[in-house]
């Protein structure tokens, strides 16, 4: 009755064990509940009502009851997940310590998409999480060893089995996501920034350090435009295979590997240093990439060459290059 809510909205079983103290009063007088705790063991519970947004479904394990707190620790799925949830709530009218939740979870891939649809394009196969709730915002902790991960429009990727490793401060709004203090470690490359996704899946990242590989030193950002993502890089140095490698595949533009139409691309570089395969090298290099959903890409390129030639390329549609 206190937290306004009914008995049809709650289904399980639970075995509970209640502890009283009573000061008993003489004969004619009142008797006083002075302290109580109730322990229940919670068997497959279910709630009706959503928590936050989340259905909460089988929920197994203890929680215990007191004046002014309940804690517990508990297996449940979160929108179908399993999870384990370690929690406190303070108590009104007269709350007692501080409010606390811990969820740790291991993803397959199918789970993934279920619950984190938007980051389909970036994050693809298993990872663990635990998340720290701190306030309205959750601090993430996410194993990436077992999953592939991508830089969409990059042509950056890490694949399954490559120790990786993300942490970030989380927001969520309905379908909005907001990812700041992010930062991403793993065998050979790092990174730091922020991330928005949406309901139509990612939409921007911003990069404000970045090695994906030993010779990147750069900054940068992809934003989603038009269906596709406008991508904006400058630094030091820049190691292009990864971007080479994708465009001898068939382009950039895509998100997936799905071989389908692929996703409008704008691209700009402006590097110190651009290198390539076979240890070749261009210094002062900018470069304008475009590529839509269907053709041939288009590119312009200036650069100067290692023995001080400037070097200008420029790649136009069919019929009407120069």
């Amino acid at each position: 009755d206190k937290i306004g809510w009914k008995s049809d909205e709650v289904s399980g079983a639970a075995t509970a064990g209640v502890n009283a103290r009573f000061l008993l009063g003489r004969p004619g007088e009142r008797s006083v509940l002075q302290n109580w705790t109730v322990i229940a063991d919670l068997d497959d519970v279910g709630l009706k009502r959503r928590l936050e947004g989340r259905q909460l479904g089988a929920i197994t394990g203890m929680a215990s009851l007191s004046p002014g707190t309940v804690f517990g620790e508990v297996d449940a799925t979160i929108d179908g997940v399993p999870a384990r949830i370690a929690f406190a709530e303070p108590l009104e009218p007269n709350p007692v310590g501080e409010r606390s939740l811990t969820i740790t979870t291991e993803l397959e891939k199918s789970q993934l998409q279920a619950i984190l649809p938007t980051l389909d394009d970036v994050v693809d196969g298993a990872l663990s999480a635990t998340l720290v709730r701190s306030g309205d915002t959750y601090r993430a902790a996410i194993d990436l060893s077992a999953a592939r991960l991508r830089l969409p429009a990059t042509g950056w990727s890490k694949g399954p089995g490559v120790p990786a490793s993300l942490s970030f401060d989380m927001t969520t709004d309905d379908n909005a996501l907001s990812l700041t203090n992010a930062k991403l470690e793993g065998e050979g490359f790092h990174a730091e920034g922020r991330a928005e996704a949406d309901g139509a899946g990612l939409k921007s990242v911003t990069i404000d350090k970045a090695a994906f590989s030993r010779s990147d030193d750069f900054s940068g950002s992809v934003r989603r435009e038009d269906g596709g993502f406008k991508v904006a890089l400058t630094g030091r140095s820049l190691d292009a295979r990864a971007g080479l490698a994708r465009l001898r595949a068939g382009g950039m533009a895509s998100a997936t590997d799905t071989g389908t139409r692929q996703a409008p691309l704008d691209l700009s570089i402006a590097v110190d240093r651009l290198i390539g395969f076979g240890g070749e090298e261009l210094r002062n290099a900018t470069i304008a990439f475009r590529q839509q959903a269907s053709g041939a890409p288009v590119a312009d390129i200036a650069a100067v060459a290692a023995d001080g030639s400037p070097l200008r390329l420029a790649i136009q549609k069919r019929g009407e290059g120069r």
